[in-house]
Protein backbone atom coordinates (compact mmCIF):
# COMPACT_ATOMS: atom_id res chain seq x y z
CA UNK A 1 0.00 0.00 0.00
CA UNK A 2 2.83 2.71 1.25
CA UNK A 3 4.98 1.55 -2.26
CA UNK A 4 1.55 2.47 -4.30
CA UNK A 5 0.83 5.83 -2.55
CA UNK A 6 4.59 6.79 -2.72
CA UNK A 7 4.54 5.93 -6.79
CA UNK A 8 2.03 7.97 -7.09
CA UNK A 9 3.15 10.92 -5.69
CA UNK A 10 6.03 10.85 -7.33
CA UNK A 11 4.28 10.36 -10.21
CA UNK A 12 2.33 13.45 -9.51
CA UNK A 13 5.34 15.53 -8.60
CA UNK A 14 7.16 14.31 -11.74
CA UNK A 15 4.22 15.73 -14.25
CA UNK A 16 3.87 19.03 -12.41
CA UNK A 17 7.45 20.12 -12.34
CA UNK A 18 8.21 18.84 -15.60
CA UNK A 19 5.36 20.51 -16.95
CA UNK A 20 6.26 23.77 -15.73
CA UNK A 21 9.92 23.08 -16.37
CA UNK A 22 8.96 22.83 -20.33
CA UNK A 23 6.68 26.06 -20.10
CA UNK A 24 9.86 27.73 -18.54
CA UNK A 25 12.35 26.58 -21.02
CA UNK A 26 10.25 26.25 -24.35
CA UNK A 27 11.29 28.91 -27.18
CA UNK A 28 10.70 31.58 -24.20
CA UNK A 29 13.82 31.47 -23.21
CA UNK A 30 14.62 33.43 -26.35
CA UNK A 31 17.51 31.03 -27.10
CA UNK A 32 15.63 27.71 -28.91
CA UNK A 33 14.61 30.71 -31.45
CA UNK A 34 15.53 27.31 -34.81
CA UNK A 35 13.18 24.63 -35.88
CA UNK A 36 14.42 21.50 -34.14
CA UNK A 37 15.31 23.05 -31.20
CA UNK A 38 18.77 24.28 -31.81
CA UNK A 39 19.70 27.02 -30.14
CA UNK A 40 21.30 30.21 -31.61
CA UNK A 41 23.86 32.77 -30.02
CA UNK A 42 24.30 35.06 -32.96
CA UNK A 43 21.91 35.43 -35.35
CA UNK A 44 21.84 38.12 -38.47
CA UNK A 45 19.82 38.55 -41.31
CA UNK A 46 22.74 40.39 -43.24
CA UNK A 47 26.71 40.28 -43.23
CA UNK A 48 28.78 38.73 -40.69
CA UNK A 49 32.10 40.72 -40.72
CA UNK A 50 35.02 40.42 -38.04
CA UNK A 51 37.37 43.74 -37.62
CA UNK A 52 39.36 41.88 -34.75
CA UNK A 53 40.72 38.74 -32.96
CA UNK A 54 37.21 37.70 -32.43
CA UNK A 55 36.33 34.19 -30.09
CA UNK A 56 33.22 32.31 -30.80
CA UNK A 57 31.90 30.07 -27.91
CA UNK A 58 28.21 29.23 -29.47
CA UNK A 59 26.29 28.80 -32.20
CA UNK A 60 25.94 31.65 -35.19
CA UNK A 61 24.40 31.95 -38.26
CA UNK A 62 24.60 34.77 -40.86
CA UNK A 63 22.30 34.39 -43.92
CA UNK A 64 24.57 36.93 -45.94
CA UNK A 65 28.30 36.74 -46.10
CA UNK A 66 31.28 36.15 -43.81
CA UNK A 67 34.04 38.75 -44.01
CA UNK A 68 36.84 37.94 -41.89
CA UNK A 69 39.45 40.63 -44.29
CA UNK A 70 41.59 41.64 -40.97
CA UNK A 71 42.52 39.92 -37.87
CA UNK A 72 41.37 36.86 -37.17
CA UNK A 73 38.01 34.49 -35.88
CA UNK A 74 38.72 31.33 -33.91
CA UNK A 75 35.82 29.01 -32.90
CA UNK A 76 36.55 27.70 -29.65
CA UNK A 77 36.75 23.54 -29.07
CA UNK A 78 33.61 21.77 -28.35
CA UNK A 79 31.59 25.05 -28.63
CA UNK A 80 29.96 25.43 -31.93
CA UNK A 81 26.89 23.11 -32.73
CA UNK A 82 26.50 25.28 -36.02
CA UNK A 83 27.86 27.68 -37.63
CA UNK A 84 25.98 28.52 -40.96
CA UNK A 85 26.45 31.18 -43.77
CA UNK A 86 24.19 31.87 -46.31
CA UNK A 87 26.31 34.02 -49.13
CA UNK A 88 30.42 33.73 -49.50
CA UNK A 89 33.37 33.73 -47.02
CA UNK A 90 36.32 35.57 -47.82
CA UNK A 91 39.35 35.12 -45.60
CA UNK A 92 41.75 38.26 -46.19
CA UNK A 93 46.15 37.51 -46.63
CA UNK A 94 46.96 38.32 -43.34
CA UNK A 95 43.36 37.01 -41.23
CA UNK A 96 42.77 33.54 -40.17
CA UNK A 97 39.49 31.53 -39.71
CA UNK A 98 40.42 28.38 -36.90
CA UNK A 99 37.63 25.83 -36.33
CA UNK A 100 38.09 22.70 -34.00
CA UNK A 101 37.58 19.54 -35.71
CA UNK A 102 34.32 19.15 -33.56
CA UNK A 103 32.59 22.17 -35.39
CA UNK A 104 31.92 22.70 -39.11
CA UNK A 105 31.27 25.86 -41.18
CA UNK A 106 28.93 25.50 -43.73
CA UNK A 107 28.93 28.34 -46.60
CA UNK A 108 26.24 29.10 -49.66
CA UNK A 109 28.36 30.45 -52.28
CA UNK A 110 32.27 30.88 -52.68
CA UNK A 111 35.07 30.70 -50.71
CA UNK A 112 37.91 32.91 -51.00
CA UNK A 113 41.09 32.68 -49.00
CA UNK A 114 42.59 29.70 -46.36
CA UNK A 115 40.34 29.30 -43.80
CA UNK A 116 40.37 25.69 -42.41
CA UNK A 117 39.89 21.84 -43.99
CA UNK A 118 37.97 19.87 -46.08
CA UNK A 119 36.35 18.41 -43.23
CA UNK A 120 35.47 21.43 -41.02
CA UNK A 121 34.61 23.99 -44.16
CA UNK A 122 31.71 22.42 -46.43
CA UNK A 123 29.79 24.39 -49.31
CA UNK A 124 26.12 23.94 -48.86
CA UNK A 125 23.50 25.67 -50.44
CA UNK A 126 21.24 24.77 -48.31
CA UNK A 127 23.47 25.65 -45.18
CA UNK A 128 21.01 28.41 -44.08
CA UNK A 129 17.52 27.27 -45.60
CA UNK A 130 15.88 26.49 -42.00
CA UNK A 131 17.00 29.63 -40.35
CA UNK A 132 15.44 32.08 -43.38
CA UNK A 133 11.56 31.81 -41.64
CA UNK A 134 13.20 33.50 -38.27
CA UNK A 135 13.58 37.26 -40.70
CA UNK A 136 10.28 37.69 -40.59
CA UNK A 137 9.08 36.72 -36.88
CA UNK A 138 12.37 38.33 -35.24
CA UNK A 139 11.57 41.56 -37.59
CA UNK A 140 7.36 41.21 -36.15
CA UNK A 141 8.68 40.54 -32.54
CA UNK A 142 10.80 43.38 -32.22
CA UNK A 143 7.80 45.46 -33.91
CA UNK A 144 5.63 44.13 -31.41
CA UNK A 145 7.25 44.51 -28.23
CA UNK A 146 8.51 47.93 -29.34
CA UNK A 147 4.74 49.40 -28.79
CA UNK A 148 4.38 47.62 -25.53
CA UNK A 149 2.91 50.14 -23.00
CA UNK A 150 5.32 50.90 -20.02
CA UNK A 151 4.68 49.88 -16.65
CA UNK A 152 7.87 52.15 -14.78
CA UNK A 153 9.77 55.03 -14.46
CA UNK A 154 13.42 55.70 -15.80
CA UNK A 155 15.55 57.84 -13.51
CA UNK A 156 19.30 59.42 -15.43
CA UNK A 157 21.34 61.04 -13.14
CA UNK A 158 25.44 61.18 -12.47
CA UNK A 159 24.82 58.13 -10.77
CA UNK A 160 23.23 55.76 -13.50
CA UNK A 161 19.92 55.26 -14.61
CA UNK A 162 17.68 53.77 -12.26
CA UNK A 163 14.73 51.80 -13.36
CA UNK A 164 12.13 51.79 -11.19
CA UNK A 165 9.17 49.35 -11.76
CA UNK A 166 5.85 48.94 -10.54
CA UNK A 167 6.73 46.25 -7.79
CA UNK A 168 4.21 43.78 -9.04
CA UNK A 169 3.98 42.90 -12.33
CA UNK A 170 5.68 39.68 -13.83
CA UNK A 171 6.85 41.80 -16.71
CA UNK A 172 8.36 45.22 -16.36
CA UNK A 173 8.78 47.26 -19.52
CA UNK A 174 10.80 50.70 -20.30
CA UNK A 175 10.86 52.72 -23.78
CA UNK A 176 14.14 54.67 -23.02
CA UNK A 177 14.74 57.48 -26.17
CA UNK A 178 18.27 57.18 -26.46
CA UNK A 179 21.58 55.14 -25.74
CA UNK A 180 21.39 52.62 -22.69
CA UNK A 181 25.01 53.34 -21.14
CA UNK A 182 26.01 53.33 -17.95
CA UNK A 183 25.15 51.75 -13.75
CA UNK A 184 22.03 50.19 -13.35
CA UNK A 185 20.21 50.48 -10.19
CA UNK A 186 17.03 49.39 -9.43
CA UNK A 187 13.78 49.87 -7.44
CA UNK A 188 10.63 47.88 -6.82
CA UNK A 189 11.60 45.20 -9.75
CA UNK A 190 10.37 41.63 -8.92
CA UNK A 191 13.18 39.16 -8.24
CA UNK A 192 11.59 37.10 -10.51
CA UNK A 193 9.81 39.27 -13.37
CA UNK A 194 11.43 39.88 -16.53
CA UNK A 195 12.86 43.14 -17.96
CA UNK A 196 11.71 44.72 -21.62
CA UNK A 197 13.87 47.80 -22.58
CA UNK A 198 13.11 49.33 -25.34
CA UNK A 199 15.58 51.61 -27.04
CA UNK A 200 14.71 54.61 -29.86
CA UNK A 201 16.65 56.70 -31.87
CA UNK A 202 18.76 56.92 -34.57
CA UNK A 203 22.01 55.71 -32.82
CA UNK A 204 22.03 53.86 -30.01
CA UNK A 205 24.90 52.53 -27.73
CA UNK A 206 24.66 50.06 -25.07
CA UNK A 207 26.83 49.59 -22.67
CA UNK A 208 24.77 48.44 -19.13
CA UNK A 209 27.19 48.22 -16.21
CA UNK A 210 26.57 47.48 -12.37
CA UNK A 211 25.35 44.74 -9.72
CA UNK A 212 21.98 46.12 -10.31
CA UNK A 213 22.09 45.08 -14.30
CA UNK A 214 24.33 41.68 -13.32
CA UNK A 215 20.81 41.42 -11.07
CA UNK A 216 18.47 41.50 -13.95
CA UNK A 217 20.44 40.73 -17.38
CA UNK A 218 19.90 37.26 -17.80
CA UNK A 219 15.67 37.51 -17.84
CA UNK A 220 16.04 41.17 -19.85
CA UNK A 221 15.57 41.71 -23.29
CA UNK A 222 16.90 44.98 -24.91
CA UNK A 223 15.06 45.52 -27.75
CA UNK A 224 16.06 48.23 -30.27
CA UNK A 225 13.56 48.23 -33.24
CA UNK A 226 14.47 50.99 -35.97
CA UNK A 227 18.02 51.99 -35.06
CA UNK A 228 20.75 52.54 -38.06
CA UNK A 229 23.67 52.01 -35.67
CA UNK A 230 24.17 49.95 -32.61
CA UNK A 231 27.20 50.11 -30.57
CA UNK A 232 27.16 47.46 -28.31
CA UNK A 233 30.52 48.23 -26.19
CA UNK A 234 31.34 45.44 -23.65
CA UNK A 235 34.05 47.03 -21.25
CA UNK A 236 35.51 43.95 -19.47
CA UNK A 237 32.43 41.72 -19.83
CA UNK A 238 28.85 42.21 -20.75
CA UNK A 239 25.66 39.64 -19.78
CA UNK A 240 23.34 41.20 -23.17
CA UNK A 241 20.22 39.58 -24.74
CA UNK A 242 19.27 41.92 -27.52
CA UNK A 243 17.09 41.62 -30.96
CA UNK A 244 17.63 44.13 -33.29
CA UNK A 245 14.94 44.88 -35.45
CA UNK A 246 15.58 47.05 -38.60
CA UNK A 247 17.46 45.68 -41.10
CA UNK A 248 19.22 48.29 -43.14
CA UNK A 249 21.58 49.11 -40.03
CA UNK A 250 25.06 48.25 -38.49
CA UNK A 251 25.80 45.68 -35.27
CA UNK A 252 28.81 46.74 -33.99
CA UNK A 253 30.10 44.35 -31.26
CA UNK A 254 33.94 45.54 -29.30
CA UNK A 255 35.01 44.70 -25.65
CA UNK A 256 36.51 41.71 -24.29
CA UNK A 257 33.19 39.74 -23.40
CA UNK A 258 29.45 39.57 -24.20
CA UNK A 259 27.82 36.94 -23.18
CA UNK A 260 24.05 36.36 -23.85
CA UNK A 261 22.14 35.94 -26.94
CA UNK A 262 22.42 38.55 -29.61
CA UNK A 263 19.54 38.32 -32.69
CA UNK A 264 19.51 40.96 -35.37
CA UNK A 265 18.52 41.80 -39.01
CA UNK A 266 20.85 44.28 -39.52
CA UNK A 267 24.63 43.68 -40.60
CA UNK A 268 27.15 42.88 -37.57
CA UNK A 269 30.65 43.17 -37.05
CA UNK A 270 32.92 41.87 -34.70
CA UNK A 271 36.29 43.30 -33.05
CA UNK A 272 38.08 42.17 -30.17
CA UNK A 273 35.75 40.06 -28.49
CA UNK A 274 34.73 36.55 -27.44
CA UNK A 275 30.79 36.17 -27.77
CA UNK A 276 30.18 33.20 -25.23
CA UNK A 277 27.04 31.31 -24.72
CA UNK A 278 25.03 32.38 -22.12
CA UNK A 279 21.31 31.33 -21.00
CA UNK A 280 17.94 33.44 -20.64
CA UNK A 281 15.86 32.67 -17.97
CA UNK A 282 12.70 32.44 -19.24
CA UNK A 283 11.09 35.87 -20.43
CA UNK A 284 7.85 36.92 -19.95
CA UNK A 285 7.03 39.07 -22.81
CA UNK A 286 4.14 40.73 -24.40
CA UNK A 287 1.75 38.43 -26.88
CA UNK A 288 1.10 40.50 -30.29
CA UNK A 289 -1.99 40.09 -32.51
CA UNK A 290 -2.08 39.74 -36.13
CA UNK A 291 -0.09 42.59 -37.86
CA UNK A 292 -2.01 45.46 -38.64
CA UNK A 293 -1.88 47.35 -42.25
CA UNK A 294 -0.71 50.80 -40.33
CA UNK A 295 1.50 49.92 -37.57
CA UNK A 296 1.19 52.35 -34.16
CA UNK A 297 3.61 54.74 -33.46
CA UNK A 298 6.37 54.15 -30.94
CA UNK A 299 5.26 54.91 -27.02
CA UNK A 300 6.62 57.92 -25.99
CA UNK A 301 9.93 57.55 -24.56
CA UNK A 302 10.53 57.68 -21.14
CA UNK A 303 13.93 59.26 -20.87
CA UNK A 304 15.84 61.81 -22.58
CA UNK A 305 18.80 60.91 -24.61
CA UNK A 306 20.94 62.99 -22.39
CA UNK A 307 21.26 60.36 -19.69
CA UNK A 308 23.59 62.68 -17.39
CA UNK A 309 20.18 64.86 -16.93
CA UNK A 310 17.41 63.97 -14.33
CA UNK A 311 14.50 62.74 -16.02
CA UNK A 312 10.94 61.53 -14.33
CA UNK A 313 7.95 60.18 -16.02
CA UNK A 314 5.05 58.84 -14.93
CA UNK A 315 3.27 55.40 -15.57
CA UNK A 316 0.42 55.63 -18.38
CA UNK A 317 -2.79 55.44 -16.77
CA UNK A 318 -4.36 54.06 -20.00
CA UNK A 319 -6.27 50.78 -19.90
CA UNK A 320 -4.17 48.84 -21.69
CA UNK A 321 -1.18 49.59 -19.68
CA UNK A 322 -3.15 48.76 -16.31
CA UNK A 323 -3.80 45.40 -18.15
CA UNK A 324 -0.18 45.33 -18.99
CA UNK A 325 1.42 46.25 -15.54
CA UNK A 326 -1.17 44.37 -13.21
CA UNK A 327 -0.20 41.16 -15.42
CA UNK A 328 2.47 38.32 -13.47
CA UNK A 329 2.72 36.17 -15.99
CA UNK A 330 3.26 36.68 -19.53
CA UNK A 331 3.96 34.98 -22.57
CA UNK A 332 3.85 34.92 -26.18
CA UNK A 333 4.24 32.42 -29.07
CA UNK A 334 5.72 33.83 -32.62
CA UNK A 335 4.95 36.98 -32.81
CA UNK A 336 3.34 37.80 -36.17
CA UNK A 337 1.83 41.54 -35.57
CA UNK A 338 2.02 45.26 -34.11
CA UNK A 339 0.14 45.23 -31.08
CA UNK A 340 1.09 43.39 -27.64
CA UNK A 341 -2.40 42.17 -26.59
CA UNK A 342 -3.72 41.14 -22.89
CA UNK A 343 -1.58 38.15 -21.11
CA UNK A 344 -2.41 34.61 -21.01
CA UNK A 345 -1.55 32.96 -17.97
CA UNK A 346 0.84 30.66 -19.03
CA UNK A 347 4.82 30.23 -18.04
CA UNK A 348 7.57 31.43 -20.10
CA UNK A 349 7.25 32.70 -23.17
CA UNK A 350 8.47 32.63 -27.09
CA UNK A 351 9.16 35.43 -29.63
CA UNK A 352 10.84 33.37 -32.04
CA UNK A 353 10.60 29.99 -33.63
CA UNK A 354 10.74 26.87 -32.16
CA UNK A 355 7.08 25.96 -30.52
CA UNK A 356 4.44 27.60 -27.62
CA UNK A 357 4.71 27.72 -24.41
CA UNK A 358 3.46 24.70 -22.56
CA UNK A 359 1.11 25.08 -19.55
CA UNK A 360 1.77 23.41 -16.42
CA UNK A 361 -0.16 20.28 -16.01
CA UNK A 362 -0.74 21.17 -12.21
CA UNK A 363 -4.61 19.99 -12.43
CA UNK A 364 -3.40 16.19 -13.08
CA UNK A 365 0.06 16.81 -10.82
CA UNK A 366 -1.88 17.50 -7.95
CA UNK A 367 -4.40 15.91 -8.03
CA UNK A 368 -1.80 12.45 -7.87
CA UNK A 369 -0.42 13.88 -5.21
CA UNK A 370 -3.14 14.28 -3.29
CA UNK A 371 -4.10 10.90 -4.14
CA UNK A 372 -0.87 9.33 -3.33
CA UNK A 373 -0.52 10.79 0.14
CA UNK A 374 -4.23 9.99 0.99
CA UNK A 375 -2.75 6.16 0.27
CA UNK A 376 0.83 6.94 2.17
CA UNK A 377 -1.27 7.67 5.12
CA UNK A 378 -3.34 5.04 4.96
CA UNK A 379 -1.09 2.70 4.89
CA UNK A 380 0.84 4.07 7.30
CA UNK A 381 -2.04 4.19 9.92
CA UNK A 382 -3.03 0.80 8.57
CA UNK A 383 0.50 -0.56 9.67
CA UNK A 384 0.26 1.56 13.26
CA UNK A 385 -2.89 -0.44 13.79
CA UNK A 386 -1.22 -4.07 12.90
CA UNK A 387 1.92 -2.99 14.92
CA UNK A 388 -0.73 -2.08 17.96
CA UNK A 389 -2.17 -5.13 17.56
CA UNK A 390 0.60 -7.24 16.95
CA UNK A 391 2.02 -5.44 20.51
CA UNK A 392 -1.35 -6.67 22.48
CA UNK A 393 -1.20 -10.41 21.01
CA UNK A 394 2.33 -10.41 22.65
CA UNK A 395 1.38 -8.94 25.59
CA UNK A 396 -1.36 -12.07 25.91
CA UNK A 397 0.91 -14.27 24.88
CA UNK A 398 3.64 -13.29 28.01
CA UNK A 399 0.87 -13.64 30.21
CA UNK A 400 -0.55 -16.82 29.03
CA UNK A 401 3.55 -18.35 29.50
CA UNK A 402 3.13 -16.40 32.65
CA UNK A 403 0.30 -18.15 34.38
CA UNK A 404 1.18 -21.49 32.18
CA UNK A 405 4.14 -21.19 34.69
CA UNK A 406 2.79 -21.06 37.50
CA UNK A 407 0.24 -24.11 37.09
CA UNK A 408 -2.68 -24.51 38.79
CA UNK A 409 -3.66 -22.72 42.08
Amino acid sequence: MRLVGAAIVVLGVFVTATAVRRADQVVASGRDVLLGGELVDLFTAGDLSVSGHAQLAGTAVALGDLDVSVGSLRVERDAARVFAVGGGVTVGENAAVVFPETATLRYGTIRTGAVGGSDTVVRDVDAVARYAAMVPALRASSECFGRAPSTGLVRADRNGITLIGDGTSGLQVFNIDGSFVGPVLLNRIPRSATVLINLYGASIEIAPTGAGWDEIAEATLVNVPDAGTVEIATGLDLRLNSLVGSDDGQVVVDGNMLEGTLLSLSDIDVGDTRIAHGPVLAPMLPECGMPTAEPAEAPASTVAPDIVELVETTLDSSPTTSTTSTTTTTTTTVATGDEPLAASPVPGAAFALGGAATASHWWVGLPLVLLGSVILGWGWLERHLRWHEVRRRRAEVRVMRRLAARGPS
